[in-house]
C-alpha cells in the first residue's frame, strides 16, 4: 500500500509516503493533519508514475503513457544548447560587437585622428552577426517544440505559469513555513 499525500487546501498532490516512514508502516490515521489530507492506494511506483489531477478527480497514470513536459525543462535545454556552443563570456563580447554603427564610427573617428590603435576589431561583427542568428535559431525551434507538446495528446505540458500555479498550490495553507521553500533549497524538488 502506499499513501499519498495532498494539500488540504488546494488538494494538489505532493507526495507519495511510500506506505512506510523510516521502515514503519504509514497509517493514515496516525498522519498530521494540519497541512495535508491523505488517500491509499493500492501501488504508486514514483519512477514509472505520478499523479495526474487532484485529491479529488486524479488518478495515477503510467509516465511513459503520458510523459509530463514542462516549460522550463525545454527553455533550459535550449539554453544549454546556446551556452554549448557559445560560452556566457563570449556571448556578451558578442552582444557589444552588436554595436556596429557605433564600431564605424569609432573607427572612422580614429582612422580621422590618425590613432590606428583607438580601432576596434571589425570581426567581432561577423561573429556577433553569427551568434545572434544561432540563437534565434535555437529560441525558433524550442518554440516550436513548445507548440508541439502544447498541441499533443501524447504529452503532458507544463507552461512555466502552470508550473508556477501547481508549486504554489502544493504550498498553500503555510506548508513552505515548515518544510522551507525553493529559494533557500528546501522543497518538494529537492
Amino acid at each position: 500500500m502506499n499513501i499519498l499525500a495532498f494539500n488540504k487546501l488546494s488538494k494538489v498532490f505532493v507526495l507519495d509516503l511510500h506506505g512506510e516512514m523510516d521502515g514503519v508502516p504509514v497509517v493514515i490515521a496516525d498522519l498530521d493533519t494540519t497541512f495535508f489530507i491523505y488517500k491509499e492506494v493500492e501501488s504508486f511506483d514514483h519512477e514509472t508514475q505520478r499523479w495526474k489531477g487532484d485529491y479529488d478527480t486524479g488518478s495515477i497514470v503510467d509516465i511513459e503513457d503520458l510523459p509530463e513536459i514542462a516549460e522550463n525543462q525545454l527553455d533550459k535545454q535550449a539554453e544549454n544548447k546556446i551556452k554549448s556552443k557559445v560560452s556566457i563570456g563570449r556571448q556578451l563580447n558578442m552582444a557589444i560587437a552588436l554595436l556596429e554603427p557605433i564600431i564605424t564610427t569609432l573607427n572612422t573617428l580614429a582612422d580621422d585622428a590618425g590613432k590606428p590603435e583607438l580601432k576596434l576589431d571589425t570581426n567581432l561583427i561577423s561573429d556577433a552577426k553569427d551568434m545572434r542568428d544561432y540563437i534565434q535559431k535555437i529560441r525558433d525551434n524550442n518554440n516550436r517544440y513548445k507548440d508541439f507538446y502544447k498541441e499533443s495528446d501524447d504529452y503532458e505540458f507544463l507552461s512555466k505559469n502552470d508550473e508556477f500555479e501547481m508549486r504554489s498550490k502544493q504550498l498553500d495553507g503555510g506548508i513552505h513555513e515548515i518544510i522551507g521553500n525553493e529559494k533557500e533549497g528546501v522543497g518538494f524538488n529537492n
